[in-house]
């Protein structure tokens, strides 16, 4: 008997904690319009029932695939109360949500539906619908939603800094292409890299193929890049451009490739403002150029300036370890506005060539 009686105990508590314990979707699981690909499973439930929180956490998508997301989600009444909705939002502008009842008594159900754009987008998507009551409580339900390209550069912002550099300097570094599709067959295919200049060349290894998550294929191909700095310094920049076939359609990704060109040279100042006196005179100003490893400097050429309206000349106090240039201002430039940069040629191997900004104001009358 007493057996018996443990026995019944265990099945009732059994009963109870299935009805305590059942999920607030009763009747059916939230589907949305494409079940093959999205399979939305319930995380857990926070709160009350008076408001309840949940989260869906989705199977991945590419966005192409999925450009426009709706997922259904059942809204069932376990209060003993009748529950009228006031307002419904969602926590970002790419998405949107509708109730089909705003009043739904006592064990009442009715359809959520959440819509989010995914064009464009990557990476981790997390939406909120909040469904607030006239009463005051607010229903709170989160999609999360992984979402991938077509395709994309393994590095952020498909953007690569290298080091500053100096001048002249070959530079190596690799990236990876990762094209994505929904099942193997129907992966991309790299078919070729360009380069934006001769200064750089890339060449790409034997890809790899992977199932990264249910329905995501993703064909990884290695590239390895060599660049050349340019001579001249401040920042430069170089792109590696792949074509992929997807069907029957050409598409291009691309890496760009930045970095900054040390000078080799210090300028001071390392910009010219010509700016005119109350007198007469014509302003002038002296720039002395120096270089940064101590060693002299040995001109090649006369410097000159990009305009007729600047006088550029070498003053004989300059010694071997700097040069002193003096920029003047012709009349011819007293009326009119003038920018542009004047060119110093060097025997330096590595960066033959020093320029100067500068520009100039009219005369106020």
């Amino acid at each position: 008997m007493r057996f018996f009686l443990l026995s019944c105990i265990s099945v009732v508590s059994a009963v109870l904690a299935v009805i305590v314990f059942k999920p607030f979707f009763a009747g059916g699981r939230a589907e949305p319009d494409n079940a093959a690909l999205w399979n939305p499973v319930l995380a857990g439930e926070k709160g009350s029932l008076d408001s309840p929180s949940y989260t869906f956490k989705c199977q991945p998508v590419i966005n192409e695939d999925q450009p426009d997301f709706t997922l259904t989600v059942p809204i069932v009444n376990q209060t003993d109360r009748v529950v009228e909705f006031q307002q419904i939002s969602t926590s970002c502008g790419c998405s949107k949500s509708t109730l089909d009842a705003y009043v739904l008594r006592a064990g009442d159900r009715t359809t959520l539906r959440i819509s989010l754009n995914l064009h464009g987008r990557s990476g981790m998507q997390r939406i909120s619908a909040i469904l607030q009551e006239k009463s005051g409580p607010s229903w709170r339900y989160v999609i999360e939603v992984p979402v991938f390209p077509r395709a994309r550069i393994s590095q952020s912002a498909e953007r690569l800094s290298v080091p500053r550099c100096q001048p002249q300097s070959v530079l190596e570094g690799s990236a990876t292409i990762e094209l994505f599709a929904d099942r193997r067959s129907a992966l991309p295919e790299l078919t070729g890299l360009r380069v934006s200049d001769a200064s750089c060349q890339a060449e790409h290894q034997a890809p790899e193929e992977l199932e990264i998550a249910t329905n995501i294929w993703v064909r990884r191909v290695p590239v390895r890049f060599s660049l050349t700095a340019p001579s001249k310094p401040g920042a430069f920049c170089a792109t590696v451009t792949a074509t992929y076939r997807c069907s029957d359609e050409q598409r291009d990704c691309s890496l760009d490739i930045s970095g900054v060109v040390l000078s080799l040279f210090e300028v001071a100042p390392p910009y010219v403002f010509l700016s005119h006196a109350d007198n007469d005179k014509l302003p002038s100003q002296k720039v002395i150029i120096s270089r940064t490893d101590g060693e002299p400097i040995s001109v090649e050429t006369v410097p000159r300036a990009e305009t007729d309206d600047i006088d550029v000349k070498i003053l004989p106090n300059s010694r071997g370890s700097s040069v002193i240039l003096e920029l003047s201002l012709r009349p011819s430039a007293l009326a009119r506005t003038i920018w542009g940069e004047a060119v110093l040629k060097t025997n330096h191997g590595k960066q033959p060539t020093i320029r100067v900004p500068f520009a100039a104001v009219p005369k106020k009358q």
